[in-house]
């Protein structure tokens, strides 16, 4: 899903068959979707930092994933409450597979 939303933004909507096919190939347990709330951080490496920009690709991202129907755990906060959030939901997946 990544490549493919890469691919959209660098390249302007072009889309990929083979990236579509693999996605439909794809099972995820879990896909914890990090919202933009926390103060942008440049690596050097990384743009579209502005506050505006996080969040159009942020829609644009969240959108992807809805029209392929994976579903996705958002989260928000702090990195501490993000950490503690992400923890449990991977501890739910452990707790399910023992049933």
């Amino acid at each position: 899903m990544i490549t493919h939303y890469y691919l959209d933004m660098y390249f302007g909507g072009e889309k990929s068959s083979l990236i579509s096919e693999i996605i439909k190939l794809q099972d995820f347990d879990l896909v914890i979707f990090l919202e933009p709330d926390v103060p942008w951080v440049d690596d050097g490496w990384r743009f579209a930092g502005e506050a505006d920009v996080r969040t159009r690709n942020n829609d644009l991202l969240k959108k992807m994933f809805k029209e392929k129907g994976i579903p996705f755990a958002s989260i928000s906060g702090n990195y501490r409450e993000r950490f503690d959030r992400a923890r449990e939901l991977v501890g739910g997946l452990f707790e399910e597979s023992k049933r």
